[in-house]
Protein backbone atom coordinates (compact mmCIF):
# COMPACT_ATOMS: atom_id res chain seq x y z
CA UNK A 1 0.00 0.00 0.00
CA UNK A 2 1.55 3.29 -1.13
CA UNK A 3 2.31 5.87 1.56
CA UNK A 4 0.78 9.31 1.09
CA UNK A 5 1.55 12.66 2.65
CA UNK A 6 0.18 12.80 6.22
CA UNK A 7 -2.98 14.85 6.59
CA UNK A 8 -1.75 16.24 9.92
CA UNK A 9 0.48 15.42 12.90
CA UNK A 10 -0.80 13.09 15.62
CA UNK A 11 0.68 12.78 19.10
CA UNK A 12 -0.57 12.78 22.69
CA UNK A 13 -1.27 16.52 22.52
CA UNK A 14 -2.75 16.98 19.02
CA UNK A 15 -5.00 17.25 17.18
CA UNK A 16 -7.57 17.87 19.86
CA UNK A 17 -7.47 16.51 23.38
CA UNK A 18 -8.94 13.03 22.83
CA UNK A 19 -5.83 11.03 23.76
CA UNK A 20 -5.02 13.16 26.80
CA UNK A 21 -8.61 13.23 28.07
CA UNK A 22 -9.12 9.51 27.41
CA UNK A 23 -5.99 8.71 29.45
CA UNK A 24 -7.19 11.05 32.21
CA UNK A 25 -10.54 9.24 32.25
CA UNK A 26 -8.83 5.84 32.53
CA UNK A 27 -6.70 7.10 35.44
CA UNK A 28 -9.85 8.45 37.10
CA UNK A 29 -11.42 4.99 37.02
CA UNK A 30 -8.27 3.30 38.32
CA UNK A 31 -8.66 5.25 41.56
CA UNK A 32 -11.73 3.10 42.20
CA UNK A 33 -13.28 5.44 44.73
CA UNK A 34 -16.41 6.36 42.77
CA UNK A 35 -19.67 4.46 42.86
CA UNK A 36 -22.08 4.30 39.96
CA UNK A 37 -25.87 4.39 39.96
CA UNK A 38 -27.80 1.14 40.33
CA UNK A 39 -30.02 1.55 37.27
CA UNK A 40 -28.31 3.83 34.77
CA UNK A 41 -24.75 2.66 35.58
CA UNK A 42 -23.60 6.30 35.41
CA UNK A 43 -21.47 8.44 37.70
CA UNK A 44 -22.94 10.53 40.52
CA UNK A 45 -23.04 14.36 40.23
CA UNK A 46 -20.02 14.84 42.57
CA UNK A 47 -17.96 12.33 40.59
CA UNK A 48 -18.97 13.96 37.29
CA UNK A 49 -17.96 17.39 38.53
CA UNK A 50 -14.60 16.03 39.72
CA UNK A 51 -13.94 14.30 36.39
CA UNK A 52 -15.09 17.32 34.40
CA UNK A 53 -12.51 19.50 36.15
CA UNK A 54 -9.80 17.04 35.08
CA UNK A 55 -10.67 17.44 31.39
CA UNK A 56 -8.60 19.66 29.10
CA UNK A 57 -11.60 21.91 28.54
CA UNK A 58 -14.17 21.51 31.34
CA UNK A 59 -17.82 21.97 30.44
CA UNK A 60 -19.59 24.81 32.25
CA UNK A 61 -23.18 24.12 33.28
CA UNK A 62 -25.94 25.67 35.32
CA UNK A 63 -27.31 22.50 36.91
CA UNK A 64 -27.41 21.94 40.65
CA UNK A 65 -27.36 18.18 40.15
CA UNK A 66 -25.93 17.44 36.70
CA UNK A 67 -26.38 14.04 35.08
CA UNK A 68 -23.86 12.28 32.88
CA UNK A 69 -25.46 13.47 29.64
CA UNK A 70 -24.80 17.04 30.84
CA UNK A 71 -21.17 16.34 29.92
CA UNK A 72 -21.27 15.04 26.32
CA UNK A 73 -17.47 14.73 26.04
CA UNK A 74 -17.33 12.55 29.16
CA UNK A 75 -20.40 10.51 28.26
CA UNK A 76 -19.16 9.86 24.72
CA UNK A 77 -15.82 8.58 26.02
CA UNK A 78 -17.66 6.51 28.63
CA UNK A 79 -19.82 4.85 25.96
CA UNK A 80 -16.70 4.15 23.88
CA UNK A 81 -14.99 2.55 26.90
CA UNK A 82 -17.99 0.28 27.31
CA UNK A 83 -18.03 -0.50 23.60
CA UNK A 84 -14.34 -1.42 23.56
CA UNK A 85 -14.57 -3.49 26.75
CA UNK A 86 -12.42 -1.27 28.97
CA UNK A 87 -14.76 -1.21 31.94
CA UNK A 88 -16.87 -3.59 33.96
CA UNK A 89 -19.00 -3.38 37.08
CA UNK A 90 -19.01 -5.28 40.33
CA UNK A 91 -21.53 -5.15 43.10
CA UNK A 92 -20.13 -4.54 46.59
CA UNK A 93 -22.95 -5.16 49.07
CA UNK A 94 -25.60 -2.66 47.94
CA UNK A 95 -23.27 -0.57 45.76
CA UNK A 96 -21.87 -0.92 42.28
CA UNK A 97 -18.31 0.12 41.48
CA UNK A 98 -16.56 0.63 38.17
CA UNK A 99 -13.31 -1.16 37.33
CA UNK A 100 -10.89 -1.31 34.41
CA UNK A 101 -10.29 -4.53 32.51
CA UNK A 102 -6.54 -5.02 32.96
CA UNK A 103 -6.25 -7.31 29.92
CA UNK A 104 -7.86 -4.70 27.67
CA UNK A 105 -5.67 -1.97 29.12
CA UNK A 106 -2.54 -4.00 28.36
CA UNK A 107 -3.62 -4.43 24.73
CA UNK A 108 -4.45 -0.73 24.47
CA UNK A 109 -1.07 0.40 25.78
CA UNK A 110 0.67 -1.56 23.03
CA UNK A 111 -0.88 0.76 20.43
CA UNK A 112 0.94 3.97 19.57
CA UNK A 113 -0.70 7.41 19.65
CA UNK A 114 -1.73 7.31 15.98
CA UNK A 115 -3.30 3.87 16.34
CA UNK A 116 -5.18 4.85 19.49
CA UNK A 117 -6.40 8.04 17.81
CA UNK A 118 -7.97 6.27 14.84
CA UNK A 119 -9.36 3.35 16.83
CA UNK A 120 -11.12 5.84 19.08
CA UNK A 121 -12.32 7.75 16.02
CA UNK A 122 -13.88 4.58 14.60
CA UNK A 123 -15.52 3.70 17.91
CA UNK A 124 -16.95 7.22 18.35
CA UNK A 125 -18.34 7.46 14.83
CA UNK A 126 -19.90 4.01 15.20
CA UNK A 127 -21.75 4.92 18.40
CA UNK A 128 -25.52 4.78 17.89
CA UNK A 129 -28.35 5.71 20.24
CA UNK A 130 -32.08 5.72 19.55
CA UNK A 131 -31.34 4.70 15.94
CA UNK A 132 -29.25 7.83 15.35
CA UNK A 133 -25.49 7.62 14.89
CA UNK A 134 -22.79 10.09 15.83
CA UNK A 135 -21.65 9.74 12.24
CA UNK A 136 -24.93 11.01 10.84
CA UNK A 137 -24.97 13.98 13.20
CA UNK A 138 -21.37 14.81 12.26
CA UNK A 139 -22.46 14.77 8.62
CA UNK A 140 -25.39 17.08 9.36
CA UNK A 141 -23.14 19.58 11.16
CA UNK A 142 -20.47 19.47 8.46
CA UNK A 143 -22.96 20.21 5.73
CA UNK A 144 -24.14 23.25 7.64
CA UNK A 145 -20.93 24.67 9.12
CA UNK A 146 -17.69 23.11 7.80
CA UNK A 147 -17.11 25.42 4.83
CA UNK A 148 -18.25 28.72 6.37
CA UNK A 149 -15.38 29.79 8.63
CA UNK A 150 -16.20 30.93 12.16
CA UNK A 151 -19.95 30.82 12.76
CA UNK A 152 -21.72 32.47 15.70
CA UNK A 153 -24.40 30.20 17.15
CA UNK A 154 -27.72 31.73 18.12
CA UNK A 155 -30.13 30.53 20.80
CA UNK A 156 -32.36 28.68 18.34
CA UNK A 157 -29.44 26.72 16.91
CA UNK A 158 -28.22 25.85 20.40
CA UNK A 159 -31.67 24.43 21.08
CA UNK A 160 -31.38 22.22 18.00
CA UNK A 161 -28.14 20.74 19.32
CA UNK A 162 -30.16 18.88 21.97
CA UNK A 163 -31.56 16.53 19.34
CA UNK A 164 -30.20 13.76 17.11
CA UNK A 165 -27.02 13.36 19.20
CA UNK A 166 -25.71 16.72 17.94
CA UNK A 167 -24.13 17.63 21.28
CA UNK A 168 -22.27 14.33 21.11
CA UNK A 169 -21.23 15.06 17.54
CA UNK A 170 -19.90 18.46 18.64
CA UNK A 171 -18.03 16.80 21.50
CA UNK A 172 -16.51 14.36 19.00
CA UNK A 173 -15.47 17.16 16.65
CA UNK A 174 -13.85 19.10 19.48
CA UNK A 175 -12.15 16.13 21.13
CA UNK A 176 -10.53 15.06 17.85
CA UNK A 177 -9.50 18.60 16.93
CA UNK A 178 -11.75 18.92 13.88
CA UNK A 179 -13.62 22.01 15.14
CA UNK A 180 -12.66 24.92 17.33
CA UNK A 181 -15.60 25.53 19.65
CA UNK A 182 -16.02 28.60 21.85
CA UNK A 183 -17.75 27.85 25.15
CA UNK A 184 -20.00 30.37 26.89
CA UNK A 185 -21.36 30.93 30.39
CA UNK A 186 -24.62 28.94 30.62
CA UNK A 187 -27.83 30.21 32.19
CA UNK A 188 -29.32 28.58 35.28
CA UNK A 189 -30.54 25.01 34.76
CA UNK A 190 -28.95 24.81 31.30
CA UNK A 191 -25.97 22.88 30.05
CA UNK A 192 -23.10 23.33 27.60
CA UNK A 193 -23.41 26.68 25.81
CA UNK A 194 -21.82 26.70 22.36
CA UNK A 195 -21.06 30.25 21.24
CA UNK A 196 -19.24 29.68 17.95
CA UNK A 197 -17.96 26.93 15.64
CA UNK A 198 -15.10 26.83 13.18
CA UNK A 199 -13.69 23.85 11.29
CA UNK A 200 -9.94 23.50 11.88
CA UNK A 201 -7.35 22.77 9.15
CA UNK A 202 -7.22 19.17 10.44
CA UNK A 203 -10.99 18.87 10.15
CA UNK A 204 -11.04 20.25 6.62
CA UNK A 205 -8.26 17.87 5.66
CA UNK A 206 -10.02 14.74 6.96
CA UNK A 207 -13.69 15.44 6.17
CA UNK A 208 -13.46 14.58 2.42
CA UNK A 209 -12.50 11.02 3.41
CA UNK A 210 -15.49 10.58 5.70
CA UNK A 211 -17.94 10.12 2.85
CA UNK A 212 -16.69 6.63 1.96
CA UNK A 213 -16.01 5.31 5.45
CA UNK A 214 -17.32 1.89 6.30
CA UNK A 215 -17.81 1.98 10.05
CA UNK A 216 -17.04 -1.27 11.81
CA UNK A 217 -19.61 -2.78 14.18
CA UNK A 218 -22.12 -0.02 13.51
CA UNK A 219 -25.76 -0.45 12.63
CA UNK A 220 -26.34 -0.88 8.89
CA UNK A 221 -29.04 1.79 8.80
CA UNK A 222 -26.75 4.22 10.57
CA UNK A 223 -24.00 3.59 8.04
CA UNK A 224 -26.39 4.16 5.14
CA UNK A 225 -27.66 7.38 6.71
CA UNK A 226 -24.10 8.52 7.38
CA UNK A 227 -23.01 7.93 3.79
CA UNK A 228 -26.08 9.56 2.25
CA UNK A 229 -25.65 12.61 4.49
CA UNK A 230 -21.98 13.20 3.85
CA UNK A 231 -21.78 12.59 0.13
CA UNK A 232 -22.42 15.14 -2.57
CA UNK A 233 -24.21 14.37 -5.80
CA UNK A 234 -21.48 11.97 -6.92
CA UNK A 235 -22.23 8.27 -6.37
CA UNK A 236 -20.27 6.19 -3.89
CA UNK A 237 -18.02 3.82 -5.76
CA UNK A 238 -16.40 2.03 -2.84
CA UNK A 239 -16.39 2.13 0.94
CA UNK A 240 -13.34 1.55 3.12
CA UNK A 241 -12.78 0.96 6.81
CA UNK A 242 -11.10 3.58 8.97
CA UNK A 243 -7.88 1.56 8.80
CA UNK A 244 -8.00 1.13 5.01
CA UNK A 245 -8.75 4.83 4.55
CA UNK A 246 -6.17 6.42 6.82
CA UNK A 247 -3.25 3.99 7.18
CA UNK A 248 -1.79 5.11 3.80
CA UNK A 249 -1.57 8.68 5.16
CA UNK A 250 -0.20 7.67 8.56
CA UNK A 251 2.62 5.05 8.42
CA UNK A 252 2.48 4.72 12.22
CA UNK A 253 -1.06 3.32 11.92
CA UNK A 254 -0.05 -0.35 11.66
CA UNK A 255 -2.08 -2.15 14.32
CA UNK A 256 -5.79 -2.16 15.03
CA UNK A 257 -7.45 -2.70 18.38
CA UNK A 258 -8.64 -6.31 18.63
CA UNK A 259 -10.11 -7.20 22.04
CA UNK A 260 -9.69 -10.76 23.32
CA UNK A 261 -12.64 -13.05 22.75
CA UNK A 262 -14.62 -14.05 25.82
CA UNK A 263 -16.09 -17.52 25.99
CA UNK A 264 -19.36 -18.04 27.77
CA UNK A 265 -18.90 -19.94 31.01
CA UNK A 266 -21.64 -22.34 32.01
CA UNK A 267 -22.40 -22.01 35.72
CA UNK A 268 -23.95 -25.26 36.96
CA UNK A 269 -25.75 -24.25 40.11
CA UNK A 270 -29.11 -23.32 41.54
CA UNK A 271 -29.88 -19.61 41.19
CA UNK A 272 -31.47 -17.65 44.02
CA UNK A 273 -33.45 -14.71 42.62
CA UNK A 274 -35.33 -11.94 44.39
CA UNK A 275 -38.28 -10.84 42.23
CA UNK A 276 -39.69 -7.37 42.96
CA UNK A 277 -42.84 -5.75 41.62
CA UNK A 278 -44.05 -2.47 43.10
CA UNK A 279 -44.13 -2.99 46.90
CA UNK A 280 -43.98 -6.78 46.93
CA UNK A 281 -41.16 -9.28 46.46
CA UNK A 282 -40.69 -13.02 46.23
CA UNK A 283 -37.52 -15.09 46.55
CA UNK A 284 -37.24 -18.16 44.32
CA UNK A 285 -34.73 -20.92 43.63
CA UNK A 286 -34.42 -22.39 40.14
CA UNK A 287 -31.88 -24.71 38.48
CA UNK A 288 -29.33 -23.49 35.92
CA UNK A 289 -30.89 -25.69 33.24
CA UNK A 290 -34.08 -23.70 32.64
CA UNK A 291 -34.61 -21.19 29.85
CA UNK A 292 -35.47 -17.53 30.32
CA UNK A 293 -38.97 -18.31 29.09
CA UNK A 294 -39.33 -20.91 31.87
CA UNK A 295 -37.99 -18.38 34.37
CA UNK A 296 -40.76 -16.03 33.19
CA UNK A 297 -43.33 -18.78 33.76
CA UNK A 298 -42.00 -19.24 37.30
CA UNK A 299 -42.17 -15.52 38.08
CA UNK A 300 -45.75 -15.24 36.83
CA UNK A 301 -46.78 -18.40 38.72
CA UNK A 302 -45.55 -17.20 42.11
CA UNK A 303 -46.92 -13.68 41.65
CA UNK A 304 -50.34 -14.92 40.58
CA UNK A 305 -50.30 -13.63 36.98
CA UNK A 306 -51.80 -15.36 33.99
CA UNK A 307 -49.24 -16.07 31.30
CA UNK A 308 -51.39 -14.64 28.50
CA UNK A 309 -49.15 -11.89 27.09
CA UNK A 310 -45.79 -11.49 25.38
CA UNK A 311 -42.62 -10.62 27.27
CA UNK A 312 -39.01 -9.51 27.01
CA UNK A 313 -35.99 -10.03 29.26
CA UNK A 314 -33.22 -7.44 29.39
CA UNK A 315 -30.06 -6.96 31.44
CA UNK A 316 -26.80 -5.07 31.35
CA UNK A 317 -23.66 -7.14 31.00
CA UNK A 318 -20.47 -6.38 32.92
CA UNK A 319 -19.55 -3.72 30.37
CA UNK A 320 -22.91 -2.00 30.83
CA UNK A 321 -24.28 -3.03 27.43
CA UNK A 322 -28.03 -3.73 27.42
CA UNK A 323 -28.90 -7.17 26.03
CA UNK A 324 -32.49 -8.18 25.30
CA UNK A 325 -34.16 -11.56 24.80
CA UNK A 326 -37.78 -11.26 23.66
CA UNK A 327 -40.55 -13.82 23.36
CA UNK A 328 -40.15 -15.50 19.97
CA UNK A 329 -43.55 -14.15 18.85
CA UNK A 330 -42.39 -10.57 19.58
CA UNK A 331 -39.41 -10.73 17.22
CA UNK A 332 -41.33 -9.34 14.25
CA UNK A 333 -40.69 -12.27 11.98
CA UNK A 334 -36.94 -12.03 12.46
CA UNK A 335 -34.71 -14.98 11.64
CA UNK A 336 -32.44 -14.67 14.68
CA UNK A 337 -34.37 -17.17 16.75
CA UNK A 338 -31.35 -17.96 18.93
CA UNK A 339 -32.05 -14.69 20.78
CA UNK A 340 -35.60 -15.72 21.71
CA UNK A 341 -36.20 -16.23 25.42
CA UNK A 342 -37.16 -19.90 24.95
CA UNK A 343 -33.71 -20.59 23.44
CA UNK A 344 -31.55 -18.97 26.12
CA UNK A 345 -30.39 -21.27 28.93
CA UNK A 346 -29.92 -19.49 32.25
CA UNK A 347 -26.41 -20.84 32.81
CA UNK A 348 -25.14 -19.33 29.54
CA UNK A 349 -25.89 -15.71 30.49
CA UNK A 350 -22.69 -15.17 32.53
CA UNK A 351 -24.70 -13.66 35.36
CA UNK A 352 -23.03 -12.93 38.68
CA UNK A 353 -24.53 -12.26 42.12
CA UNK A 354 -25.59 -8.63 42.32
CA UNK A 355 -26.62 -8.38 38.66
CA UNK A 356 -30.18 -7.40 37.73
CA UNK A 357 -32.52 -8.35 34.93
CA UNK A 358 -35.82 -6.81 33.91
CA UNK A 359 -38.74 -9.03 32.96
CA UNK A 360 -41.10 -6.87 30.89
CA UNK A 361 -44.47 -8.62 30.74
CA UNK A 362 -47.47 -7.43 28.71
CA UNK A 363 -46.34 -4.67 26.35
CA UNK A 364 -49.67 -2.85 26.82
CA UNK A 365 -49.90 -2.75 30.63
CA UNK A 366 -46.09 -2.86 30.97
CA UNK A 367 -45.49 -4.88 34.10
CA UNK A 368 -41.79 -4.50 34.96
CA UNK A 369 -40.46 -7.23 37.26
CA UNK A 370 -37.00 -6.58 38.69
CA UNK A 371 -34.93 -9.76 39.00
CA UNK A 372 -31.90 -9.64 41.30
CA UNK A 373 -29.51 -12.59 41.35
CA UNK A 374 -28.65 -12.86 45.05
CA UNK A 375 -26.45 -15.95 45.13
CA UNK A 376 -25.61 -19.36 43.72
CA UNK A 377 -26.21 -22.59 45.61
CA UNK A 378 -24.82 -26.04 44.84
CA UNK A 379 -26.85 -27.69 42.11
CA UNK A 380 -29.65 -29.95 43.22
CA UNK A 381 -32.68 -31.31 41.40
CA UNK A 382 -35.93 -29.47 42.15
CA UNK A 383 -38.92 -31.70 41.46
CA UNK A 384 -41.19 -28.84 40.49
CA UNK A 385 -41.45 -27.15 37.05
CA UNK A 386 -41.73 -23.79 38.84
CA UNK A 387 -38.65 -24.20 41.01
CA UNK A 388 -39.05 -23.42 44.70
CA UNK A 389 -40.57 -20.45 46.51
CA UNK A 390 -38.29 -19.47 49.42
CA UNK A 391 -40.14 -16.49 50.83
CA UNK A 392 -41.61 -13.11 50.14
CA UNK A 393 -43.44 -10.09 51.44
CA UNK A 394 -46.04 -7.61 50.26
CA UNK A 395 -49.39 -7.69 48.55
CA UNK A 396 -49.34 -8.75 44.92
CA UNK A 397 -51.04 -6.22 42.59
CA UNK A 398 -53.98 -7.39 40.51
CA UNK A 399 -53.07 -8.18 36.93
CA UNK A 400 -56.43 -6.97 35.60
CA UNK A 401 -57.80 -4.42 38.06
CA UNK A 402 -61.15 -3.81 36.37
CA UNK A 403 -61.69 -7.20 34.78
CA UNK A 404 -65.07 -8.61 35.72
CA UNK A 405 -65.56 -12.36 35.39
CA UNK A 406 -68.76 -13.36 33.65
Amino acid sequence: MATKKPLFIIDEQQPGSILKDFSTFLAFIVEGKYLISQKSFNFSPPALNDLNQCMTKPIQHGFRYPVQTSFPHIDLMYQVMRRLGFIFYQRKQKNKKLYLNSNILTIWKKLNATEQYFELLNACLSYTSEYVSIAKSVGDLNQKYASKGRILINKSERGDFKYMLRFYALAFLELFGFYKIEHGEPEKTTGWKVMSLEATPQGKAIFPYFDTLKLQDSDDKSKEAFLSTLTSDRPIVKTRTVYETFSPFFPAYKQQYIPPTTKAISIEANYIFRISLHQCWRRIEVPHTITLSQLGNTILHYLGFQNDQLHEFSFRDKAGKTITYPHYAAMGGGTNEVCASDKIILSKLMLEPGMNMIFWFDFTDSWMFDILLEEFKPFSVIDNPYGQLLGGKGRIPKQYENWEHE
